[in-house]
This record gives structure tokens, sequence and C-alpha cells, in this order.
């Protein structure tokens, strides 16, 4: 291989790895809004991780 197919090869991996990383989070947000709401003790742990997700991506 050359380093040209290479190199057009390398977005299309990091593309789908980010986007595999963004629906996995969303996935997990959604999941614990479900428990969430099912499972009031369940709440601050919601909160905790929701804090970290926001200081992660400021």
């Amino acid at each position: 291989m050359t380093i040209f197919e290479i190199t057009s090869i390398i977005p299309h991996i990091s593309s789908l790895s980010v986007n595999l990383f963004c629906y996995s989070i969303v996935a997990l947000i959604f999941g614990n809004l479900i428990l969430a709401f099912a499972d009031p003790s369940y709440r601050p742990i919601f909160g905790e991780i929701m804090k970290l997700l926001v200081s992660r991506f400021k």
C-alpha cells in the first residue's frame, strides 16, 4: 500500500470511531434517563455522570 492509500483510509476509520463513540454516549444518556425516571435512588448517580460529561466537553 502506498502512503496516499493509507492516508485516504484513515479519515474514514477515525470518523467511524467518532460516530460510534457519540452513539454510545447518546445510548448511555438515554439509558440513564430511563433508569433515573424508573428508579428514584438512581438519580444522584445520573447527575454525577452528567457533570462528568459536561466538564469533559467544556
